[in-house]
């Protein structure tokens, strides 16, 4: 019936997060601090212009559990440092700094108003492991060792910005649509989950700077 569809689809949204948990080897306990950003993110969406779904379940399938394809790629190890670039609403880094605590994490969005509400979040979720910064990418030296992004530019551009951030054995990590073309020197990669509302693909260059 219609009055029991929000719900459903909220249960669906809610299984393809705890697949993805699972395939990770990752606590399902996770769901709730995931959930909580979800819905912070639909209460302000609008406000801060963060996303344009405006459903806890549409932001759940379509960023939340799309933010883990990123970790099927390449797990966030103990003391790795990723910078996540345009983080905007905290996708994908929020959402891998939720989930691997172990790893350091550099949420870099350059509208104040959008990196305030991620310091909000960082607060609200006890999060010790990240860190704001409301700056743009340019600003930044090459001290990481996965830079990633959502949506970010053109692809070409994308990928030189974030490889600009990485250490010499470092990795990029771009999100793309599917009509993107991979340049030669890139890794495109089908990572596509069922109920995980995005194309799944995404672009890697291990050793973006050229290796030692």
């Amino acid at each position: 019936m219609d009055g029991n569809r929000p719900r459903t689809l909220l249960d669906g949204s809610i299984a393809a997060l705890s697949a993805l948990l699972r395939e990770l080897y990752l606590p399902q306990n996770l769901l709730s601090m995931l959930l909580a950003h979800a819905a912070a993110v639909a209460t302000d969406a609008d406000r801060l212009g963060l996303v344009s779904e405006r459903t806890i379940d549409a932001i759940v399938s379509r960023h939340t559990a799309d933010s883990l394809l990123f970790a099927l790629v390449k797990r966030p190890l103990p003391e790795d440092a990723w910078v996540d670039v345009g983080s905007g609403a905290g996708f994908p880094g929020l959402v891998l700094a939720c989930c691997f605590p172990e790893a350091r994490f550099t949420l870099v969005e350059p509208q104040k108003r959008r990196a305030g509400f991620l310091e909000l979040q960082l607060h609200q979720l006890g999060l010790k492991n990240t860190e704001v910064l409301a700056a743009r990418a340019v600003e930044l030296e090459p001290v990481f060792d996965v830079a990633t992004a959502r949506a970010l530019a053109e692809p070409l551009l994308a990928l030189e910005a974030l490889k600009s951030l990485v250490k010499p054995e470092g990795s990029v990590l771009l999100a793309v649509g599917d009509r993107a073309i991979a340049p030669p020197d890139v890794t495109d990669l089908d990572v596509a989950r069922a109920g995980v509302d995005s194309p799944g693909r995404i672009f890697m260059i291990a050793e973006a700077r050229g290796g030692a």
